[in-house]
């Protein structure tokens, strides 16, 4: 396994947040004030729970709210028992004006259902041994977020977020 040291750039009156997703502000974030109904190739749909309350970031040109979200698979096995994947962890973030103010005061009881698009972020790193390498770091760009119900079979598994 390869260890990793990250270059941290040093900007003064920036929160972790905005110098996080300064590539993604940077980008054409005009793109992610759509409605959602559009085609594309780059659709992505994740229902889980958020990890923790969201931020509201404003300083910048472009406000936007950011937060984690947890996603867990879970499935029978062939005796019939409910086995769950690890969690996967995900970066959403929002640049739409109606969804920042409807979901500034989500818990981590709430169960979402998101829609929206990747977008990447290169983080320059170096490894213990002093070799720069980039890293390509995916994070959600949410043009909707809605509540998410359970399925009959899914009210079924007796997950810890379904107690």
């Amino acid at each position: 396994m390869t260890s990793l040291i990250f270059l941290t750039p040093k900007l003064k009156n920036l929160t972790k947040e905005t110098i996080l997703y300064r590539n993604i502000l940077l980008s054409t974030t005009q793109d992610y004030n759509r409605e959602g109904n559009t085609m594309g190739n780059n659709t992505v749909e994740l229902t889980g729970y958020p990890t923790k309350q969201p931020k509201y970031i404003d300083k910048t040109d472009t406000p936007f709210l950011v937060f984690g979200f947890a996603t867990q698979e879970s499935y029978k096995d062939k005796d019939e028992q409910w086995q769950q994947h690890k969690p996967e962890f995900h970066d959403v973030l929002t640049f739409k004006s109606d969804l920042i103010e409807q979901n500034k005061e989500l818990t981590t009881k709430d169960r979402l259902k998101i829609t929206g698009q990747l977008s990447y972020e290169f983080i320059k790193a170096k490894t213990l041994d002093g070799k720069d390498i980039t890293l390509k770091k995916a994070s959600i760009i949410a043009y909707g977020i809605e509540p998410a119900t359970f399925s009959q079979k899914q009210e079924a598994n007796p997950s810890p977020q379904n107690q």
